[in-house]
Parts: C-alpha cells; structure tokens; sequence
C-alpha cells in the first residue's frame, strides 16, 4: 500500500512538474503573439504528446498481445481430452496404520473391499473404486521397469512409467475403456497369477506389433508381497491425463491392489444426478470398520481438475485486467489530445467551413494529427509483443508466442478503439458553426 502510494505521489509530481517548468519558462510576448491564431503549441509540445500516445498505444498492443495468447491458451486447455470423466466424483484418501495392516497385506485387501462394498450400497452411488493416486492428484509410483520378452536398454536410457495400484473398479468409476483383454477382479489375489494392465500409449511404445496380453513385466517394487515377482499384462485400457492436464499421456502401468496390499489409497466415488450429500454416510462407514481411519484431502475431482488450470486463468485474468486498463487509458489519452487540438483549432476550422470547405474535409483533417501517432504506436507495439511473447512460452498450451492470429487480432481490436477515440472529436470540429468559431476570442 504505501509502494502504490509512494509510486502515485511521484508520478503526479513528474507530469505536474514537467508542463509547470516549461509554462515559467515561456515569455509574455510568445503568448501575446500567438494569441487569436488558433496556434496548438510549440513544436517540444507536440513532440511530447505524439511521444506519449505512441507509448500508450504501444505498451497497450504488447498488453493486449500477451492476454489473447493466455486466452486462446486457457480455451485450448479447457478442451483438452482428459481421457476419463470428472464429473459427480468425489475422491478422499485413507491411510492405514501400520498396526496390524502392514503386518498381512490380506488385511489392507480386506479393508477396502469391504469399504468399496459399504459405500456401493448406499444410495446415489454408481461407482466405486480406489487406487494409489487418483488422476492429477498426485501420489503416484515413478518406476522403472522390466519387460521380461525384450532386451534390456543401454543403461541411463531406461524409462521412467508411472505404476498405480488400483482396485477392481477404478477404471469404471473414471468411465475409462477397457479396449482388450479383461480388467481387475476380485479373484487377482496373492498367491495366483499377478495381473496388471498397460494403456493403450504403453502398447503403441513397447509393443507395436504384438500382443500385450500375456507379457510379463517386473517393476520392481511392493509393499505387502515379493516385490521382485512379475506381473501379467490381462488387459490394455484408454490413456488419461494423469499428471499434467498440459502434458499428453504417458504410458502406465496398473496392478492389482489384492496382490499388492497398498495401505494408502484414494478412494474415488462416483455419484448420481442430483444424488445426496452422501460424505457423512461415508464416513459412517469408515468408521465403522475402523474408528482410526481419517479421511483426508476430500475433494471433488472436477475441484482438482480445475487447480490444474489455475495458474493459467490466475495469468490470464491479470493481464486481461492490465490489458483493458492499458486499452482504456490509450483511448482516452487520444480522445484527450485529439480534443484539445481541436479546441485550440476551433477557429481555424470555423473559417475553413465558412470558406466552402465540407466536414469530411474536416474530420479527414483531425484524423491525420491523431492517426500518425498511433500507426507508430501499433508498428513498435508489434514489434514489442513480438519480441515480449517469448517470455510467455512456458505459459501457454499449443499456442505459438508468435501466433498470427492472435497478432491480427488484438492490432484490429486496438485499431477499433483508436478510430472510435477520434471519431468523436473529428465529429465535433466538423460541425463547428462558423459564426461561432470566429467569436472563440
């Protein structure tokens, strides 16, 4: 607050100052000699004023620029395919406590089991399922893995895939396709075959020209169980954008919670129209199998959708507002200076008129003082966005910093306004009465 005040003082001190000093500077007999000629200023006059309107009209280009970047961003953001549905999902993550859980991984399977069944029975519920991190929520395994039917790469070119651990009904709840072979089911438990499953972007890296059901894969890590015992691809499902709503989808892989025994899971709970608020009956059920389970980082999953765009709407909304108020003020400090050239010209144009000459005439006249400026300032502001929008690269999603359409645009949107800030003062000059030009002394 007093840096904003400090700064107001200062500039209201510069610009006052500045016409202060050179108004003392003037001589009684410049005045009194160009009194009654309709005279609009010294030449260092209007020097400073065309360099101020090509200023505004400039800066308010680059401004203007750089938020139809963000805005044609966030409208490509918001119609990305996410690759599952987000809508009436509620997500919450439970954390088992290592005593007894951790002791017998058939324990954390049957917690969540149960849970799953409690809360599918409760009304308003279509869907439930849990996994080690739910979609752009992070808390998700980073592994490197082993495809046991191809060769080993060079070592430091391994790839890093992300490895959730899921439920039997996950993949429902998201309304994620299941495109070959079969899902998770409750008979995946320890002791039988491990099942995982890949998505489709996995099968076009790895397995291009063959089937993925039957590999064996080995990732390497686990909570309950052997950790080194390999997985079986049973089934490839759609790709989703699971960490990044501004990155494509990576391959992933999934396996089986009953052969897993994870003891932090999301929960994710897929809703009816228009259903009940059913977080309390949930609760219920948690604590009633086990009172010392919280939930935790309870939130719908369009709400953790939408935080994947916040800081893109957050930039977007603030140079939006710098923009308008950029534009605002260009156009008002055109329409002021255009104003005050023909109040200072009124005479001029009185005689004009009275001499036979038409107001298109006029008007044609008035534009010209107020259209150089402000072709000069369009010219540089261009060439300022062009140069300035690199900065904004890293903030924008398949939008070029130097996109044409956005150049074309904002100049056009600009240019509107600069017409429209001298039209009316153009206007006015030209239906100037002569009778009362002539007595403006």
């Amino acid at each position: 607050l007093l840096f904003a005040f400090g700064t107001v003082i200062l500039i209201t001190i510069l610009f006052g100052l500045v016409p202060s000093l050179r108004l003392a500077k003037t001589s009684v007999a410049t005045v009194l000699n160009s009194s009654g000629r309709g005279k609009s200023g010294s030449a260092n006059q209007d020097w400073s004023r065309s360099a101020l309107l090509v200023a505004e009209v400039a800066f308010s280009l680059m401004l203007l620029f750089g938020a139809g970047l963000l805005l044609r961003s966030f409208s490509k953001l918001q119609a990305v395919e996410l690759g599952f549905d987000r809508e009436r999902v509620l997500t919450f993550r439970l954390s088992l406590p290592e005593v007894p859980y951790d002791e017998d991984g058939d324990g954390t399977v049957r917690f969540f089991e149960t849970l799953e069944d409690r809360i599918a029975e409760l009304p308003g519920v279509e869907n439930v399922g849990s996994a080690f991190g739910s979609p752009l929520g992070g808390n998700v395994a980073s592994v490197t893995p082993v495809f046991l039917d191809r060769p080993a790469p060079p070592e430091g070119q391994e790839d890093a895939l992300f490895t959730r651990v899921v439920t039997p009904g996950y993949h429902e709840t998201l309304r994620v396709p299941l495109l070959h072979g079969r899902g998770i089911e409750r008979t995946d438990r320890n002791g039988v075959t491990r099942a995982a499953l890949v998505s489709q972007s996995l099968v076009d890296k790895y397995y291009p020209d063959k089937d993925p059901i039957g590999q064996q894969i080995r990732v390497g890590f686990g909570w309950a169980w052997d950790a080194d015992e390999p997985w079986t691809i049973v089934g490839v499902v759609g790709d989703i954008r699971s960490y990044r709503v501004t990155r494509a989808p990576r391959p992933e892989i999934y396996l089986a919670h009953g052969q897993q025994g994870a003891t932090v899971m999301s929960v994710l709970v897929r809703m009816a129209p228009n259903a009940p608020d059913i977080l309390p009956s949930i609760r219920r059920e948690v604590h009633t199998i086990d009172p010392n389970v919280p939930l935790r980082r309870i939130e719908m999953l369009e709400e953790t959708v939408d935080r994947q765009f916040g800081p893109a709407r957050f930039y977007m909304l603030l140079l939006g507002i710098f923009a308008a108020v950029a534009v605002a003020l260009a156009g008002i400090g055109l329409y002021g200076v255009i104003a005050y050239l023909v109040s200072q010209r009124t005479r001029e144009f009185g005689i004009r008129i009275a001499l036979g000459a038409k107001s298109g005439d006029v008007t044609r006249m008035v534009f010209s003082q107020g259209i150089k400026p402000a072709a000069v300032g369009i010219v540089l502001g261009v060439a300022g966005a062009y140069w300035s929008s690199r900065v904004l690269q890293s903030l924008l999603y398949n939008v070029e910093a130097s996109d044409i359409k956005t150049f074309v645009g904002v100049t056009a949107l600009l240019a509107g306004v600069v017409i429209v800030a001298m039209l009316v003062p153009a206007r006015r000059a030209s239906r100037i009465p002569p009778v009362d030009a002539l007595r403006v002394e």
